[in-house]
């Protein structure tokens, strides 16, 4: 009897301690944090658009990207939420970070405004932006799906309505590798927002000196 309660005692023992390396463990492996950058400067020269006005309006993201950790999808049902990787600010504002800096580079001159701007802040072209997917897919490669809407907000009408895909192939499960491929299709996303943007520019409101004299005041 007595021998049979020593090794339940010894497991028992055994098992405290094993969890308690675990847990060590765990507490002891330090998390990295990322975030994704804007295109560089000077990358886009050209023609001028001082006379454009933008509003980004919020950036809308699926409830499982709303978290400080990153996530990677394990299948086609399962994701995979990575501890010890994690965003340096919330995914929503450095998008929206990224894409204001990214637009105001592609279409020089032009002003970029994020939501919420003061209402003393005129605009004459409006983006609505939903991220419907952002992450590394199983199979090694990362996705974003979106839709963007361009308004012209002197005539509150819808100027166009696009959905978009874009992939890049990176090596599975490697964290640096899905930032970077994350980083290169958010380019690409701002890169063909600001061609729509570019394609309204010639029919927008011009906004005088007189008018920004009077949103001053």
């Amino acid at each position: 009897m007595s021998s049979r309660i020593t090794v339940k005692s010894t497991i028992k023992i055994l098992g405290i301690f094993i969890t308690a390396i675990m847990l060590t463990a765990c507490a002891s492996k330090p998390s990295r944090f990322f975030v994704l950058n804007p295109i560089k400067t000077g990358s886009y020269t050209g023609r001028n658009y001082d006379h454009l006005y933008i509003g980004l309006d919020e950036v809308h993201f699926p409830a499982y990207l709303q978290r400080p950790q990153l996530v990677t999808r394990k299948n086609y049902n399962e994701l995979k939420l990575h501890e010890f990787s994690r965003w340096g600010e919330t995914l929503e504002q450095n998008v929206t970070s990224v894409i204001r800096v990214n637009l105001s580079r592609l279409l020089p001159g032009s002003t970029v405004y994020t939501y919420p701007w003061p209402a003393t802040k005129r605009t004459n072209l409006q983006v609505e932006l939903r991220i419907n997917r952002f992450e590394q897919e199983y199979c090694g490669k990362s996705v974003l799906d979106a839709d963007y809407r361009i308004v012209d907000s002197d005539k509150n009408s819808v100027l166009e309505n696009r959905t978009v895909h874009f992939v890049t192939r990176i090596p599975c499960e490697e964290v640096s590798f899905l930032i970077r491929g994350m980083n290169q299709n958010l380019s690409r996303l701002s890169v063909r927002i600001a061609t729509s943007l570019k394609s309204f520019s010639g029919s927008v409101h011009r906004t005088t000196k007189t008018e920004l004299n009077s949103q001053v005041k």
